[in-house]
């Protein structure tokens, strides 16, 4: 059989829409190598999947990248909710 890598970022939306192909795969008999973080080691195990740790290569933030890091997001989330409004106002019409 075959042997597959997956990587995933740290975030529950990337890492879970994976887990149910994981478990195909390693069901079929492929051998599955999952690069992930700990909060996902015991989901990877659970699947089958030999889970490899990365949490080492993630980077500390600093409180000043934090607040940075919050006031970018809530920008985002402004435009997020603004830009469909403007959209609609613009082409709904034609």
């Amino acid at each position: 059989m075959s042997k597959i890598v997956f990587f995933c970022m740290p975030a529950h939306g990337h890492t879970n829409p994976t887990i149910e192909v994981v478990r195909k795969l390693t069901k079929n008999g492929h051998e599955v190598l999952y690069y992930s973080f700990s909060m996902f080691r015991e989901k990877i195990e659970g699947v089958g999947a030999k889970y490899i740790e990365c949490d080492r290569y993630l980077s500390e933030l600093k409180a000043k990248d934090e607040k940075k890091l919050e006031r970018i997001l809530r920008h985002l989330l402004k435009w997020r909710l603004i830009l469909p409004w403007l959209w609609t106002r613009k082409f709904a019409k034609n």
